[in-house]
């Protein structure tokens, strides 16, 4: 998909995101380009921030078979109960926990840490695993981490 901007307007975006599932791919890199102004953008592409994000397929591809049930079909219940799991079993969330850290956070680390193991890569960076739960949340966009972030919200009340 190519996104290219209908007006000469500085609030427009454009980028290229190619295979959004990551499994027909060798990697999925998602650009984005910020236009700087209307009158110079052209001129001044050079220096636009750019942000990319690239994730290996396979290592998405693990995390999807991973989380699959025995239809085939990716399932946010599995995804969520092993991530409650993991977040109960952890002395470091709990100990997150009784420091008040946000919920982002902990779910960062959660998330983080299984995505890593579950990779065998111990070097994928927060965005590549950020990129990762949006390319898990475009296959159904209901919220991928909706029961996990409930969990955790009613165990910071409880502290």
């Amino acid at each position: 998909m190519v996104m290219r901007p209908s007006s000469p307007n500085a609030d427009d975006y454009w980028g290229t995101v190619t295979d959004p599932t990551g499994i027909l791919d060798g990697a999925v890199t998602y650009t984005l380009w910020k236009k700087l102004c209307s009158d110079s953008f052209y001129h001044r592409a050079k220096e636009a921030e750019q942000e990319e994000v690239i994730v290996d397929s396979a290592e998405y591809l693990k995390i999807v078979e991973k989380y699959t049930d025995k239809n085939g079909k990716l399932s946010y219940e599995l995804l969520n109960k092993d991530m409650i799991r993991f977040a109960h079993a952890s002395s470091r969330v709990r100990k997150m926990i009784e420091e008040g850290a946000e919920l982002e956070e902990i779910r960062n680390y959660v998330v983080g840490t299984k995505f890593r193991n579950i990779t065998g890569n111990d070097n994928l960076s927060d965005a590549q695993i950020q990129k990762m739960v949006e390319l898990l949340d475009e296959v159904s966009p209901k919220g991928v981490f909706k029961e996990f972030n409930e969990k955790i919200k009613r165990s910071l009340k409880a502290r």
